[in-house]
């Protein structure tokens, strides 16, 4: 049995489980705790040096996996079922993952700094094993945890500044580049799975994939995006509907 590390508010995260479970891979999931885990991921990844993230993906056979999208593209080889990656459509998806990481780098540090100044934020963050009365107890670990991922991810400036230079341009790209269609590509492929997943930063979709709290969802919304973008959601909502099972 496969094992695939992520953090369950992650869009990153949402890509790799998207993937395996298009191919229909069995797996099980893990959640990385990056304040204390990080040293353990990498070991088990045999990256002594560099940074390490998750998605991270573990095989029986030997494979380790770091990234989305290499998850992705072994998802595609080990499963069955449609191809996300079909033939003609790298240029697309290439663009799709450099696009989207922009947006998303944005979007993670504003997160990261309301987290830090929601104490039900923080609480929402403690792992679902955690029974309720702990939660509040973990919120100084929330918020150190914040302050790792910005440091580890030199998180840009968070203010309405980095949104309007960085964050619209690109959504408003992609809104023309769309322009009704159904798809990316006029079929579904993985660059649907990456704008998909980028879209929670707008705000998080409604789907028994993407289950956060309340706080969690306020921190990853974006009211004036939305309202701008609403037709970029109704994408995101086909998509989901049509192509994301619930998890198993």
């Amino acid at each position: 049995m496969r094992t695939l590390y992520g953090l369950g508010y992650s869009p990153w995260s949402e890509r790799a489980r998207w993937a395996l479970e298009h191919h229909h891979l069995p797996y099980r999931y893990r959640e990385h705790l990056p304040l204390v885990a990080s040293p353990w991921l990498r070991l088990r990844g045999r990256r002594p040096l560099g940074r390490v993230s998750v998605p991270f993906l573990e095989d029986d056979a030997g494979a380790r996996v770091f990234d989305s999208v290499a998850i992705a593209r072994y998802a595609e080889r080990c499963g069955t079922g449609p191809r996300l990656f079909p033939e003609g459509s790298e240029r697309d998806v290439h663009r799709a993952v450099a696009e989207a990481d922009l947006v998303l780098a944005v979007a993670r540090a504003r997160v990261i700094a309301r987290v830090r100044n929601d104490p039900e934020a923080q609480r929402e963050a403690a792992p679902a094993f955690v029974p309720a009365q702990v939660a509040s107890a973990l919120a100084p670990v929330a918020r150190a945890t914040a302050s790792l991922l910005a440091r580890k991810y030199g998180a840009p400036a968070h203010d309405d500044a980095s949104v309007a230079e960085r964050m619209v341009p690109r959504l408003a790209a992609l809104s023309a580049a769309l322009d009704g269609r159904e798809y990316v590509t006029g079929a579904f492929t993985f660059a649907d799975v990456v704008v998909a997943s980028m879209l929670q930063c707008v705000t998080p979709v409604e789907h028994p994939s993407w289950v956060v709290g309340p706080a969690t969802r306020r921190a990853w919304t974006e009211p004036a995006l939305a309202e701008r973008f609403a037709d970029l959601l109704a994408y995101r909502d086909r998509v989901y509907a049509r192509h994301r099972a619930p998890p198993s």
